[in-house]
């Protein structure tokens, strides 16, 4: 099994007018020899296109990769991108491809990735949202 292609999908629309909250989601699609298909996510900030444009060259060296490969792979990442492999474009889109590995690694085995990593610690989460900036109002 090798990783055979990825596709970026940048979600929304950016900084919508008087919308200091608005933002993008940027999704990695990854898909193998076999036919997984994995996803993962990177961070974007407000510099949507420098990250999409690091996912496209972590997608050339991952391309022809084992997912299983996790260390192997992010080694290759390194050596190809030495210089840059701690800025923030190349972490969070380094992040994003591994995180599909582990996904097509998970549905490979048929477990879910915290079965992965080390199990659950917890059965429930408290959930916690707050999204009252400066120029929310009341729907």
């Amino acid at each position: 099994m090798e990783i055979r292609d990825f596709e970026v999908y940048q979600l929304g629309s950016g900084v919508a007018k008087g919308q200091t909250w608005a933002s993008s989601a940027i999704i990695l699609k990854v898909t193998t020899s076999d036919g997984v298909v994995g996803y993962g996510e990177a961070v974007p900030t407000l510099r949507v296109q420098p990250v999409i444009a690091s996912l496209r060259e972590v997608g050339r060296v991952y391309r022809g990769k084992d997912p299983f490969n996790f260390e192997r792979n992010r080694w290759e990442w390194y050596k190809h991108d030495f210089y840059l492999s701690e800025s923030f474009e190349s972490t969070t889109a380094l992040s994003a491809f591994d995180t599909a590995c582990w996904d097509v690694v998970g549905k490979v085995l048929g477990v879910p990735i915290h079965a992965l990593i080390g199990g659950s610690f917890r059965d429930r989460v408290r959930v916690y949202a707050n999204g009252w900036y400066q120029d929310c109002v009341m729907p």
